[in-house]
């Protein structure tokens, strides 16, 4: 990759030195988990093993023994759920507020404990396999790059987790696990209202010694919405160990030792027209905004890397080294009043090398040294960006424009590195109670060259300390019934994104100095203080049936907390506020004839100083639920549904203007046909017309701008069983 700093290059032999190979990361290693739950399941009187999670300490874990809040989803019911997208499936985690402005679906904003990115960036980082994914520039997650049929199981670690993932992790982490297996074969095709349509293939199978897999998918979608059109495709080939060796590393070989190597590439494409937030000043919700008649983004990421992992007797050691290159076309107004606005043509690319490497040793045996999990984490990357204008005015000027760019301004350039280390130690002075220890460090640099070589260059430099204590009690257990409790607290960070630092484009305003930038090279990091404490319970009832139920309370103070200013137009630091919550979830199964599950959370989110002191932060509900089951009935019929509720949230941050709550129902029925099955989904099925959110007309007036969800939407499909 270009323009690598010497930082970076030593960042990336640092991590290099800490895996013996590089090879399936620990997140990767979903067969090497396996090896683990046999360590679990002696930790409780209850015959059903628990789900092992990867994700919360990098290393396998029960999620009953670990001391956050974490849920994990297997494939299989969300692909028995109407989803379009991963991100939307997460409206069944606790804790997750998932608001979409797209009108159909698949583009979502995800809210997690009351952080909210609007859409310009993320608090919960994504990872494929380990391996981050979210943008270099704007640090916001393309929930179209994640497979909605290539992964295993779903892990989202809910909460401050920046002590093992760093940046960002003050929300949450979500990590997609995607094995390669042997012999699958799996596709699906739909098509419904509003030109949707959706394909996926994926096939795996053994060859010399060796597995490899490929899956591709393709979605589209005329939209609800005038001018709404959207496309997404991806393209992820696998290659690694054959069967023999992952049955070796399955099986927990402590004789000798297990290694494999990983590689993979993963190509990703997406294009789709804006309409803009509609104005609650016009009626009809399929209407386009007439200022955002030429928005349009397309952009391509296109990502290569080996991830492995080797175990020997004493010790197992994991990485990963990814190269990444994304660009970007991208025309985006920006409604700068109700009778004025600014539109203009950016064009990035986005290089940027991604490296971890990871040691662990011992065990988690009682009265013994433990588990310790320590590693480095190191990325570089640059940021090169070119504006042109295309049209800044009133409606007039924008009827009479072409759409036609002006000429290219000349490129600014913008870089990050981060060297991070962390620790992570798990031990056990008596057999119910675990103590957690954890401390991650992080270096962040930046420098900036704007494209007007007239103006001085800038260099922001950022360092963390994340630590973290916590414990987890297992209460006594019976054949029926099992229960751990769990108290934490910590440190968590965000820092700010290159494009809230140095995004060098320039708005037009009436008044000297005649244009101004929403970024803010004066930002600082957000930092937080989180203390949680939950339980996690396990009942076996009746028939095998199985219920599973958690519950968690949480605060999460946060200081210079980064906001978008409506006022001016510019991304501030807020100065204090508090997240509190609490979150309940639970899971009844019965195994091979129905799931169902249940969430409910209350939350508040509020400013503890300036202007809105005590006042709840905008677009953030109150309250979020839902509820669905999948049944499986006669033949292989089976039937998903799923609830979900909003509600509590305001417009603004005065808490002037309420945002409606909203409660919507998506159904699908599964009829096989043989070795297919055919699926008949509604989404929105009650037709229910609300705006997924809302922010006020940044120059004051009474004016709303809103995004209007469309109503019920029929897809019909026919996939693989």
């Amino acid at each position: 990759m270009v323009g690598l700093t010497a930082l970076a290059q030593r960042a990336i032999i640092v991590g290099l030195r800490y895996a013996v190979v590089l090879a399936l990361s620990i997140a990767f290693s979903s067969s090497t988990a396996a090896a683990q739950v046999g360590r679990a399941a002696r930790d409780s009187t209850v015959p059903q093993l628990d789900t092992v999670v990867v994700t919360p300490n990098r290393s396998a874990t029960s999620i009953r023994t670990s001391t956050v809040a974490v849920s994990a989803v297997p494939a299989s019911l969300i692909r028995a759920l109407p989803f379009r997208s991963l991100g939307d499936a997460l409206t069944i985690a606790p804790g997750i507020a998932v608001v979409d402005a797209s009108s159909l679906g698949g583009s979502p904003r995800i809210i997690a404990r009351g952080f909210y990115g609007g859409g310009e960036t993320d608090y919960v980082p994504a990872q494929i396999d380990g391996v981050p994914i979210a943008a270099l520039g704007t640090g916001a997650v393309d929930w179209t790059m994640l497979p909605l049929g290539a992964f295993s199981r779903l892990e989202l670690v809910r909460g401050a987790t920046s002590y093992i993932h760093g940046d960002a992790a003050l929300g949450g982490t979500l990590n997609t696990l995607i094995p390669i297996l042997p012999g699958e074969l799996a596709w699906r095709a739909a098509g419904g209202s509003y030109g949707v349509a959706d394909a996926a293939l994926g096939a795996a199978s053994n060859f010399a010694g060796f597995a490899g897999g490929i899956a591709g998918d393709y979605r589209r979608s005329d939209g609800y919405r005038l001018d709404e059109n959207s496309a997404a495709w991806n393209v992820l080939a696998k290659i690694g160990p054959g069967e023999a060796t992952s049955r070796a590393s399955a099986a927990g070989v402590t004789s000798g030792s297990v290694s494999a190597i990983n590689a993979f590439v993963q190509l990703h494409g997406r294009d789709f027209k804006d309409p803009g937030p509609l104005p609650s000043t016009t009626a009809d919700p399929r209407a386009r905004n007439s200022f955002f008649r030429f928005d349009d983004l397309s952009d391509r990421v296109d990502r290569a890397g080996i991830i492995g992992i080797r175990e020997t007797p004493t010790a197992k050691y994991s990485g990963y080294l990814v190269g990444e290159y994304a660009s970007s076309r991208a025309v985006k107004t920006l409604p700068l009043s109700t009778d004025f606005a600014d539109t203009k043509l950016r064009r990035t690319t986005a290089p940027r090398l991604l490296t971890s490497g990871q040691i662990e040793l011992g065990d988690d045996v009682p009265g013994e040294f433990g588990r310790l999990v320590a590693g480095v984490d190191a990325s570089a990357g640059r940021l090169s960006s070119r504006y042109s204008d295309i049209v800044a005015g009133d409606a007039t000027a924008y009827a009479a424009s072409d759409g036609s760019a002006g000429p290219e301004a000349a490129p600014s350039k913008a870089t990050r590195t981060l060297l991070a280390g962390f620790m992570h130690w798990q031990l056990r002075p008596i057999a119910p109670l675990r103590l957690s220890l954890g401390a991650r460090v992080d270096h962040i640099a930046d420098k900036f060259a704007p494209s007007d070589p007239s103006t001085d260059s800038e260099r922001k430099t950022n360092q963390a300390v994340s630590p973290r204590i916590a414990v987890n009690v297992a209460l006594p257990a019976s054949t029926r019934a099992s229960t751990n409790v769990f108290v934490s607290t910590g440190r968590a960070f965000k820092s700010p994104t290159l494009d809230q630092l140095f995004d060098d484009r320039r708005i037009p305003i009436p008044v000297a100095p005649f244009s101004a930038t929403v970024s803010n090279p004066n930002l600082v990091p957000q930092h937080g203080t989180a203390v949680e404490g939950g339980l996690y319970q396990t009942w076996i009832v009746g028939g095998g049936s199985r219920l599973d139920w958690s519950g968690t309370l949480y605060q999460e103070k946060m200081r210079d907390e980064l906001d978008f200013d409506v006022n001016t137009f510019r991304y501030v630091n807020i100065g204090r506020s508090v997240h509190r919550g609490g979150e309940l979830g639970l899971t009844l199964e019965a195994p091979a004839h129905w799931t169902a599950f249940g969430n409910f959370t209350q939350q508040q989110v509020r400013a503890e100083n300036g202007q809105f002191d005590g006042k709840q932060l905008k677009a953030i509900p109150r309250r979020i639920a839902s509820a669905g089951a999948n049944v499986t009935f006669w033949r292989g019929l089976t039937a998903g549904i799923v609830a979900s509720y909003q509600g509590g949230a305001f417009v603004d941050d005065a808490n002037v203007v309420p945002l409606a709550g909203l409660t919507r129902l998506d159904s699908r029925l599964g009829i096989p046909f043989g070795r297919a099955r055919m699926t008949i989904d509604l989404t929105n099925a009650l037709n229910r017309r609300y705006d997924a959110t809302a922010f006020p007309d940044p120059a004051g007036s009474p004016t709303i701008y809103r995004y209007p969800a469309a109503g019920r939407v029929l897809i019909l499909g026919l996939e693989s069983r």
